[in-house]
């Protein structure tokens, strides 16, 4: 790989989070360190919660970026703005990777100047990072904390919909993207570990998760680009 290789991680995450720094721990732990790793705290004060103070205390190089407006299509187009470097990576502040997924990621990147972005495999899991309680078999999904991004992606389809809702957003990135020309390929290979928390809005708020989702899918008439084969324990 090219030592000249550099990628941008961020990371959108509410002023508290329990689990903001085993998600920082993931990615300080990858076989490639990315140049810049951007936590964007939005829908608060940074004085809100326990994230900010965490965040520079034990990740001092993570640049901190505050948002009043809530919601992570908001934080990742605010990070998006900012983000300069090839490679884009994502990262929920509940989820974890694993150690090789950006290097393997962004080395299929460069291996094919044609791809806009490369997605793999996904674990669902309850619990700490410490005591993983698996959920289900792993899937290969389109999920962006799962998919390393060439800038060309977002030039190509542009930043996530600032009308979607939390629960839309991700499918109608990918729909658009189909015909926008992104470029695209998988990997089987884990490469992120999905925590299904206690305040997963697809578990809190499910009815309205899946009333806006099938009213997307009916809109479009197409499948969900961003899973294969198998459906997501949500």
């Amino acid at each position: 790989m090219s030592s000249s290789i550099s990628y941008t991680t961020i990371i959108p995450v509410r002023p508290a989070d329990k689990y903001i720094l085993e998600a920082l721990s993931s990615i300080e732990l990858q076989s490639v360190l990315p140049e810049k790793i951007l936590v964007i705290v939005n829908g608060g004060s940074l004085d809100d919660g326990n994230v900010a103070t965490d965040v520079k205390r034990d990740f001092p190089r993570a640049e901190i970026y505050q948002l009043d407006e809530p919601g992570v299509v908001p934080a990742m187009r605010k990070a998006l703005e900012t983000c300069s470097t090839e490679f884009i990576t994502f990262l929920d502040s509940d989820d974890i990777w694993v150690p090789e997924k950006s290097e393997m990621q962004i080395r299929m990147l460069e291996e094919n100047n044609m791809l806009d972005a490369v997605f793999g495999g996904v674990q669902n899991f309850r619990g700490l990072k410490t005591v993983e309680i698996p959920i289900a078999e792993p899937v290969i999904a389109r999920l962006f904390q799962a998919t390393t991004f060439r800038r060309s992606a977002f030039d190509k389809n542009g930043y996530p919909d600032l009308f979607a809702s939390h629960f839309n957003w991700l499918y109608r990135w990918w729909m658009k993207a189909a015909g926008t020309g992104v470029i695209t390929r998988g990997h089987p290979e884990i490469v992120v570990k999905r925590r299904v928390s206690e305040v997963n809005l697809w578990k809190t708020d499910r009815d309205a998760g899946f009333t806006t989702l099938f009213s997307e899918l009916r809109e479009s008439f197409g499948r969900s680009p961003f899973v294969s084969e198998k459906t997501l324990d949500v």
